[in-house]
C-alpha cells in the first residue's frame, strides 16, 4: 500500500491490481492536487479505509483476493462506511450485467480502456455530489455522514473519555407502510429532537447528534453522562411516541399492516433502541471497530420488547471488534477465531472458573411450533452467562472454555441447568437440549447425568448436536450417534454443518429425528428465485434423508409461508416468540 501527498482537493483511494493503470490514475490525480493512496488488494484496502475513510473509491473490479463487486457490497453494508462514494473499473464484457445480477450500486463506473482525464472529470462530479448531498440531513438538518466521521475520528485516540451512541426505531417500517411517508417523517423529526435535546440537556459542553440517515441516528456524548442520556431518550420516546397514532391503534397497543404479498401482521408500537460503546482511555484506534460494537449492541438491544439501551464498557469489545471489521477479517475464519481465543483468553482470567463453580448459568426457552396451527409442540433450552459481561452469550462463554479447555464441564453444567429449569413444560413436549461434540463423546457420562436424570421424565428429550463447533474424529462422532440411536434416544443435527462435507456422507445412515436449518441464509426469498431454490433443494435433501426440517431464525412471514407450502411444519424464531424464562405453551405469530 503507497500513499501519494500533496495539497490535497481530497483523499482518493485507488485499488488497482495492473502496474501501468495504476501509475496512469495516480499521476493524474496527483497532478490534480489530490492525496492519493494505492492499494493492491482487498484486504489492504479494508485496512486503509477503517483506518482512515478516504473521500472517494476507484476500484478495479479484477482484484487477487476479493472481486470489487463483492468489496462494494461489503462497504455498503457498513453503518459508517457506506456514504463513500465508489467509481468501478471494468474490462468486462458482462460488467452491467454482473452489477445487475448483484444488485451492486455505486455512483460512478467506467470501461475499460478509458482517458484518464475522463476519470478525473468523473470524479470531481462524484466527489461533488457527495458533499453537497452529506453536508446535511434535508429532513432533520443535522450533520451527514461526513461529518459524523470527523466527530469520531477527532475523539479517537485523543485520551479524554466519550461515549458513542447509535439509535433507531423499531417497528418503522411497519408504521410507514399504515401511516405513509409524510406521517413517517413527522417521527424521524420527532426522534431527532429527543435525541438532541437529551444530549443538549445533560452534556451541553461535549455533545454531538448526526443522522445517518432513514430511522438511524448516531450521539456522542460526556462518558459520566451517557446512561442518563439514554434513559431520558427512552422515557420521553415512550411517552410522547404514542401521539403519533390514531387512539383506536393506541388503545390495542398495536397496528395490522397488509404487506405488497397480501400478508397480515401486528406490529408494536414505535419503540426506540440504542446501542452504546464507551472508550475511557483509547480503546478504540479505528472506526470499524467503533462501528461493529455499536451495531452488535444496537442488534441486542432490539431484542427486547420496546425501547432499550445497551452499553458496552468492556475493553474486549474494542479486540473482538478488530478481527471481525479490521484487516485480520481477511486471513481467514481459523485466524479469526484463533485471534477471538487469545483476545477472551488473555482478558477474562479466572471469569469461567467462577461461572463454573458458582453455577451462574440462567436458562431461557425459544418454543418450536407447528407453524399450520400456531401450537408449540417443542422448546429448545438456551443458556446465557452473567448478564452484562463479556461471557453473557453462548459463542464468547464457549470460546473462552475452549481456550481453558472446560467444555464438557461447562456443557454438563449447562445442561442441568436446563433439566433443572424444565418442571414448567407440559408432559410429553418436546425439549430440545444443545450439546457439544466433546461431551456427546463421553457416552457414559450422558447416560449417566442426562437420561437417568428423573427431571425428564415427563419430556421428550433430544440431544441437538452443537453446529459451532465439529470433533476433530467425524468417524467417532457418527459411531456415537449410532449408538445412541440404536438406544432410542432421539438426536437432531445443525443443518448448516449436516448438509455439508463429511456430514452429508453420514446423514443417510444416521437419519437424525429432526435437522434445523438456518433461515437467515435464505431471508427475505419471496423476493430471490436464487435463494428459494436453494430453500427447497435443502428441503428435498432432508426429505431424501428421512429427517423432519425445523426452520430456525425465523423472521418473516413471507418465508414462513413458502416453507409451509413446501410442506415444512415446524418453525422457531422471532416470527413466534423471542427467549423467554417463562416457557411459552402457545402462541401466534406476531402475537
Amino acid at each position: 500500500m503507497t500513499e501519494t501527498n500533496h495539497n490535497s482537493e481530497g483523499l482518493i483511494l485507488l485499488i488497482e491490481e495492473s502496474g501501468d493503470v495504476m501509475s496512469a490514475i495516480q499521476s493524474t490525480f496527483t497532478d490534480a492536487h489530490y492525496k492519493v493512496v494505492v492499494a493492491k488488494t482487498a484486504r489492504d484496502a479494508f485496512a486503509c479505509i477503517f483506518k482512515t475513510p478516504p473521500d472517494l473509491i476507484v476500484l478495479d473490479i479484477n482484484l487477487p483476493d476479493l472481486d470489487g463487486f463483492h468489496v462494494v457490497k461489503e462497504l455498503k453494508r457498513n453503518m459508517m462506511l457506506r456514504y463513500i462514494p465508489i467509481m468501478l473499473l471494468s474490462g468486462r464484457t458482462d460488467f452491467l450485467e454482473k452489477m445487475k445480477s448483484l444488485d451492486v450500486v455505486v455512483d460512478e463506473y467506467l470501461m475499460k480502456p478509458f482517458d484518464v482525464q475522463d476519470i478525473l472529470l468523473r470524479a470531481k462530479l462524484v466527489l461533488q455530489r457527495a458533499r453537497t448531498n452529506l453536508d446535511a440531513n434535508p429532513l432533520t438538518k443535522l450533520p451527514g455522514n461526513m461529518e459524523i466521521i470527523k466527530a469520531l475520528k477527532a475523539r479517537i485516540g485523543a485520551g479524554v473519555p466519550y461515549a458513542v451512541g447509535y439509535a433507531d426505531l423499531n417497528n418503522f417500517k411497519a408504521y410507514n407502510d399504515k401511516y405513509g411517508f409524510a406521517k413517517g417523517d413527522d417521527v424521524i423529526t420527532f426522534s431527532a429532537k429527543v435525541i438532541v435535546g437529551a444530549c443538549q440537556r445533560l452534556s451541553p459542553r461535549d455533545n454531538f447528534v448526526g443522522h445517518v440517515g432513514g430511522d438511524d441516528f448516531i450521539f456522542i456524548v460526556s462518558y459520566e453522562k451517557a446512561n442518563d442520556i439514554c434513559q431520558l431518550i427512552t422515557e420521553t420516546f415512550d411517552r410522547e411516541a404514542p401521539k403519533f397514532y390514531s387512539t383506536e391503534d393506541k388503545a390495542k397497543g398495536y397496528i395490522v399492516v397488509e404487506d405488497r404479498r397480501g400478508i397480515v401482521s401486528q406490529f408494536p408500537l414505535l419503540s426506540i433502541a440504542i446501542g452504546m460503546v464507551s472508550d475511557e482511555g483509547r480503546k478504540f484506534s479505528n472506526l470499524g471497530q467503533i462501528n461493529h460494537s455499536l451495531t452488535q449492541l444496537k442488534k441486542y438491544a432490539k431484542s427486547f420488547q420496546g425501547s432499550a439501551y445497551v452499553r458496552d464498557r468492556r475493553t474486549l469489545a474494542a479486540t473482538l471488534a478488530e478481527f471481525t471489521w479490521g484487516a485480520g477479517s481477511a486471513g481467514g475464519s481459523s485466524k479469526v477465531l484463533e485471534s477471538i481465543t487469545t483476545a477472551l483468553g488473555s482478558y477474562l482470567p479466572g471469569q469461567l472458573s467462577d461461572i463454573i463453580k458458582e453455577k451462574k448459568i440462567s436458562v431461557l426457552f425459544q418454543p418450536v411450533l407447528d407453524m399450520n396451527t400456531d401450537e408449540v409442540m417443542g422448546h429448545e433450552g438456551l443458556v446465557r452467562g452473567p448478564a452484562g459481561t463479556p461471557l453473557e452469550f453462548p459463542d464468547a462463554l464457549f470460546q473462552t472454555a475452549r481456550t481453558a479447555k472446560s467444555v464438557v464441564e461447562l456443557d454438563m453444567l449447562c445442561i442441568k441447568q436446563i433439566l433443572a429449569s424444565c418442571r414448567e413444560l407440559r408432559k410429553g413436549i418436546k425439549l430440545f437440549i444443545n450439546i457439544y461434540p466433546e461431551t456427546l463423546l463421553e457416552e457414559n457420562t450422558i447416560e449417566k447425568e442426562i437420561f437417568q436424570d428423573p427431571k425428564i421424565e415427563h419430556v421428550d428429550l433430544i440431544l441437538e448436536l452443537s453446529g459451532s463447533q465439529r470433533a476433530s474424529d467425524t468417524s467417532d462422532l457418527f459411531a456415537t450417534l449410532r449408538r445412541l440411536k440404536e438406544k432410542g434416544r432421539r438426536i437432531c443435527i445443525d443443518g448448516t454443518a449436516a448438509l455439508t462435507g463429511h456430514g452429508l456422507k453420514f446423514l443417510p445412515e444416521l437419519k437424525p429425528d429432526y435437522i434445523k436449518v438456518n433461515m437467515m441464509h435464505y431471508k427475505e426469498m419471496s423476493a430471490d428465485p436464487q435463494k428459494r431454490k436453494e430453500f427447497l433443494d435443502v428441503v428435498h435433501m432432508v426429505r431424501q434423508v428421512g429427517s423432519e426440517l425445523i426452520c430456525t431464525k425465523l423472521e418473516s412471514r413471507a418465508d414462513a409461508a413458502i416453507a409451509r407450502s413446501a410442506g415444512v411444519v415446524l418453525g422457531q424464531g422471532f416470527l413466534f416468540a423471542r427467549p423467554a424464562v417463562s416457557p411459552v405453551t402457545s402462541t401466534t405469530p406476531n402475537s
